[in-house]
């Protein structure tokens, strides 16, 4: 990657494209850019990612402590479906799943930082900073496999719950949720309630057209390709019962 300069590493990148560098380092990293155009590519995605969190997450920022924003955020008026807004939302709802699984224990347990009166920060103000300290610790690409990952269960999930009988796959699985329903609302329900009851697996129950459905959403870093299998066969098992 540095032959070039081989005191230029990735890590001096992502310090870069992070901001956390000197102005004197500064002038090495884009002097070394200005030679690789690969690596300048890839920084400016990073930074095009930097943006799109901080945007996310700029709501929630706590300017002073009587900002408002933390207590109730204003509501945005959505000026049409974007690629960027859906995979933001799915990083939240990866991120959280991934913390409520594991990171959020760790930090709660022993943390390194003691936060001041933390009890008494908003709930929203909470789950921004656990998710900021899940990203951090995942990196880059730790995040994308978890993200990956869930998507590829959401779709082994899919492909296996359609092949029962009446069953109806109402989405089309780009992240990970699947949504789907069986033949009528009263065995859609029933075998909701039989799965649920099962102890394999926890999802809810919706409504999608004016019908019940089922709605299942693969977000934990503990999920694996098993306990989808297990999953299906509970979905099976609740059919033949119906």
């Amino acid at each position: 990657m540095n032959e070039t300069n081989p005191s230029v590493t990735e890590a001096d990148l992502h310090a870069y494209a992070d901001g956390q560098l000197p102005e004197t380092a500064r002038a090495r990293i884009e002097a070394f850019l200005a030679d690789n155009p690969d690596e300048a590519a890839m920084v400016t995605e990073w930074q095009a990612q930097n943006g799109a969190i901080r945007s996310l997450f700029a709501g929630y920022e706590k300017a002073k402590d009587s900002d408002p924003l933390l207590f109730a955020p204003p509501r945005a008026v959505s000026s049409g479906p974007k690629r960027w807004a859906i995979a933001a939302s799915a990083l939240l709802v990866f991120t959280l799943g991934a913390v409520s699984g594991h990171y959020g224990p760790a930090l709660l347990e022993k943390p390194e930082l003691q936060l001041a009166g933390s009890e008494t920060l908003p709930k929203q103000a909470e789950t921004a900073f656990t998710v900021y300290a899940a990203l951090r610790s995942l990196g880059r690409e730790g995040l994308a496999d978890l993200v990956d990952r869930c998507c590829d269960l959401a779709t082994r999930f899919a492909r296996g719950v359609e092949q029962l009988a009446g069953c109806e796959l109402l989405n089309d699985v780009v992240i990970n949720q699947v949504l789907f329903r069986f033949e009528d609302d009263e065995s859609t329900l029933a075998i909701l309630e039989a799965v649920q009851q099962s102890g394999e697996a926890w999802m809810g129950g919706t409504s999608w057209d004016g019908r019940a459905a089922i709605r299942v959403s693969v977000s934990s870093w503990r999920t694996t390709e098993a306990d989808i299998d297990r999953t299906v066969a509970a979905f099976e098992a609740a059919l033949v019962a119906a």
